[in-house]
């Protein structure tokens, strides 16, 4: 008996186990390689509508709650599976570690990838919304974590940003992506022509009033700037800023974390 093996809980999931396919994958030209290659892409995701899961914490995480939706596990040869449905792909030693290039060493899935909301026109919000423009999936992976973690629901991703569902931004999150939804919305340039009087912001940048001293209205936009160049410099935006010493500027996902707790300590009620 395989101890990873998560108990059904519905006919359906029992059902499903003798339905599925096992694959067993030796070659680099194996058209589901180049599959599972894909789906390291922004592209490969949205074309495919997946996503890879790694991590032994996450994936059982995912097995637990049965959501997203499984697609298939990927083992290395002679590895017992861990999952109850999906299909099984059994890789060799070495093509599976240019598929775990995170290294985790553990088997890892492919799911269902989330759909993306349709491009946010920033009407208004409920409670704190999170405006993001960070390239790097693992800063957005962590300002997620930290979204969830504050009681948040939303983030609205600028054209620039990195798509939530890279290998690499969902490992970043602890997972936690998938308790989010997200929505694509314009380029950061772009965002102060659409805000509105029904929508009231802060944006946080390197300059601006101290963050301890703004107004934090209940339901409000929060706009985040790219690593390392902020926000640009034309943008119409109220700005507000973390006081620190010592070094030139926090880390986007850092500073963000402390805006979103900032917001919480105003407005409490329902965390």
């Amino acid at each position: 008996m395989n101890p990873g093996l998560v108990n059904p809980t519905r006919k359906d999931s029992f059902m499903a186990k003798f339905l599925r396919r096992r694959y067993a994958i030796t070659s680099r030209a194996n058209e589901k390689m180049d599959w599972l290659k894909s789906l390291w892409t922004a592209q490969g995701i949205r074309k495919h509508g997946a996503c890879l899961v790694f991590g032994a914490k996450i994936v059982k995480e995912v097995l637990v709650k049965k959501r997203p939706r499984i697609l298939c596990e990927i083992l290395r040869e002679g590895e017992p599976t861990v999952a109850d449905q999906g299909d099984i792909f059994q890789l060799s030693r070495t093509l599976f570690s240019e598929i775990d290039e995170m290294g985790t060493g553990s088997p890892c899935l492919a799911v269902e990838a989330p759909p993306l909301l349709p491009r946010h026109e920033f009407q208004a919000p409920t409670g704190l919304e999170l405006i993001c423009p960070f390239t790097d999936p693992q800063n957005l992976g962590a300002v997620a974590r930290s979204s969830v973690g504050f009681g948040l629901q939303k983030i609205h991703l600028t054209k620039e940003s990195a798509h939530p569902f890279l290998p690499r931004a969902i490992r970043a999150s602890a997972g936690t992506v998938f308790d989010l939804q997200f929505s694509e919305g314009p380029p950061l340039a772009e965002v102060d022509i659409h805000f509105t009087s029904k929508a009231p912001h802060l944006a946080l940048d390197m300059k601006g009033s101290p963050i301890d001293q703004v107004h934090w209205s209940k339901d409000m936009y929060l706009l985040l700037g790219e690593e390392g160049r902020g926000l640009p410099a034309g943008l119409s935006v109220t700005r507000a800023t973390i006081p620190i010493a010592g070094t030139e500027s926090l880390n986007a996902a850092v500073a963000a974390a402390i805006a979103i707790y900032v917001y919480r300590k105003a407005h409490p009620a329902g965390y």
